[in-house]
């Protein structure tokens, strides 16, 4: 049923921070629905270009003057309460939401809302489930928070019947969506800034869970976390099932089985055992919409991930270059396994922490979960909305680190124009580089004429 109400009388729409992945996505899609669009960001990037493309207004920078009457803005939750175009916004009664409440307005317009939730794996798992809807000819409207090369950005705009959807749970933004059907990679401390402690994200995913309405699929890791009726459960065990694993060079395969009786076997073309696991939820999906399985498998097999998820993009003294979006510890081992697997060399890491107050109530988890490399270079902490922090920056995060081991060869922290001439200084024969983080670290190490190109990997 749609469920259309907040935007019937709305024509003229602003965003603040329009230049964000979610954002930049939902402005699109309200473009596309026929919305007057405008938006400002602080700075000027390739999606700022996008949106301009499109002829969308897009304001540089924050001012009192971008606010042309609009009948709504929506700003994301980067932007602050005293930002002058909300302030001035708010003075003339205009109405201002934040960006999951126009998420959940915008999902209202669908007749199936597929939400993809989880502290790690939502934009692969989103992509790959987009993968196999557009597949099986299915015309889904996808929202994703990444780039993504098969459909050309951050969004899609297909139909009205499916729309695939990100599920952010920081700030509990995901409790504003009704999804038809959802999915939880996990459920792991994370945003401890906001949550405090994993009492309260338990909370909120079981809050997510069931205001699913029809199917909800769960890491089966994390079934005790739940109290739902919908519940179906994947992994090595539960009910959608991985069974004879195998991997090659770092790519894995396995035999799926729903309730004991055979799907098929899914052959993944994407590196690590985690990527399995989102494969098993996907299917999971594609079995309740009753998609053909020779689509849903082959889908699968076709997959290319979003960008920076274990994507090579230049070399360094003949080393290779991989960078991935990891910024939490439990990514961050993943990654350094599946580096392992498939390269079989030592790796030297660089890390940028994303956000002072992860780095500082994770900083325990971070101090182990570098173990087995050859060594680590720590650049500044992105800061992303946040002040300064000590107990939260790279010094805090090397002093942890050398307590627990006091050989390990960590390197003094830097910023990124010296990032480069520290890596080179390194013996790096018969190694590989893997630069992990979220924030801005990854453009030192794209090639400048075509950022977007990416290597093949072994």
């Amino acid at each position: 049923m749609k469920k259309v109400n907040l935007l019937q009388k709305t024509h003229f729409i602003h965003f603040i921070g329009i230049g964000g992945v979610s954002m930049s996505a939902l402005a699109k899609l309200a473009h596309n629905k026929g919305f007057v669009v405008s938006g400002s960001d602080l700075c000027s990037n390739d999606i700022t270009k996008q949106l301009k493309a499109l002829n969308i207004k897009v304001y540089k920078g924050h001012k009192i003057s971008n606010i042309k009457h609009p009948d709504l803005v929506v700003y994301t939750a980067a932007v602050g309460q005293d930002n002058c175009e909300l302030v001035y916004a708010k003075s003339l009664n205009i109405k201002c939401i934040d960006r999951a409440t126009f998420l959940a307005q915008i999902s209202n317009m669908y007749d199936n809302v597929i939400a993809v939730a989880g502290m790690h794996g939502k934009t692969t798992t989103t992509a790959m489930l987009s993968k196999v809807f557009i597949c099986c000819n299915k015309n889904p409207t996808v929202h994703i928070g990444g780039e993504w090369q098969d459909i050309g950005g951050n969004v899609l705009i297909g139909g009205s019947e499916y729309f695939i959807t990100e599920a952010c749970e920081y700030k509990d933004s995901f409790l504003k969506l009704t999804p038809s059907v959802s999915i939880v990679t996990n459920i792991e401390r994370e945003h401890l800034d906001y949550f405090k402690n994993i009492g309260n994200i338990k909370k909120s995913f079981n809050r997510f869970c069931q205001s699913t309405q029809n199917q909800v699929f769960l890491s089966h890791k994390y079934k005790a976390n739940v109290i739902c009726s919908n519940l179906t459960t994947f992994g090595v065990d539960g009910d959608i099932k991985a069974v004879n694993i195998k991997h090659k060079g770092g790519k894995y395969s396995c035999d799926c089985y729903i309730n004991n009786s055979f799907y098929g076997k899914i052959i993944l073309n994407i590196y690590g055992q985690h990527n399995l696991l989102n494969a098993l939820a996907v299917v999971g999906v594609a079995n309740y919409y009753n998609l053909p399985k020779d689509k849903v498998l082959q889908a699968l097999s076709d997959f290319n991930n979003v960008g920076r998820r274990f994507e090579q993009v230049s070399t360094i003294n003949s080393a290779p270059v991989i960078i991935d979006y990891a910024h939490h510890p439990t990514e961050i081992k993943c990654a350094i396994k599946t580096c392992k697997e498939v390269f079989k060399k030592p790796i030297v890491v660089v890390f940028q922490p994303h956000t002072y107050s992860r780095t500082k109530t994770l900083i325990k988890s971070f101090s182990k979960c570098f173990n087995g490399v050859d060594s680590l270079i720590l650049v500044n902490t992105y800061s992303a909305r946040e002040s300064y922090d000590k107990f939260g920056d790279c010094n805090a995060l090397k002093e942890h680190i050398l307590t627990q081991n006091p050989k390990f060869k960590v390197f003094n922290p830097v910023n990124k124009t010296g990032l480069i001439g520290q890596i080179k200084a390194q013996d790096l024969t018969g190694k590989v580089v893997l630069a992990l983080g979220a924030g801005d670290v990854v453009n030192v190490f794209k090639p400048k004429n075509n950022p977007q190109k990416t290597k093949k990997l072994p």
